[in-house]
Formats: C-alpha cells, structure tokens, sequence
C-alpha cells in the first residue's frame, strides 16, 4: 500500500470501486441493486464522501461478482 492519508486512501478506494464497475459495463443503479444497496451510497463510496464499512465490502464485491481483495489492488 501506498503511504496516504485516511482521506486519501477513502478517494481512491472510491475510484478504484468505479474504476472496477465500469470496466464490468455496470451503472451505479445495477451495482447498488446486485450488492442490495442504496445507489446514493454507491455514489458517497464512489466520491469519497462515505466510508464503507466490512459488511458494504463484501456486498459490493458480491454484487461486482469479484474477490473483496480485488477491490484493493493498487491501493
């Protein structure tokens, strides 16, 4: 991991979930509905306004059909 600050490592954890959505040609909307979330809450984690806590992770991963470390490659 790179040496950042809470702050920092929040956005980029943030990109990096929008990053890894798109490339799965998934919107905002079809990601929050397959990880049984609030598409306001994709959006937060995606801006780094909201940190997801361990139970969001998993569903985000879930719901990207991927491994949860997978959300944290290059962070």
């Amino acid at each position: 991991m790179k040496a950042q600050t809470e702050k920092d490592f929040v956005k980029s954890f943030g990109k990096r979930l929008a990053d890894v959505r798109k490339v799965k040609g998934l919107s905002q909307e079809e990601l929050a509905y397959r990880a049984g979330m609030h598409a306001v809450a994709i959006t937060y984690i995606e801006t780094g306004k909201r940190k997801p806590g361990i139970t969001s992770i998993y569903k985000l991963a879930k719901g990207l059909s991927i491994n949860v470390e997978d959300l944290f490659k290059g962070l």
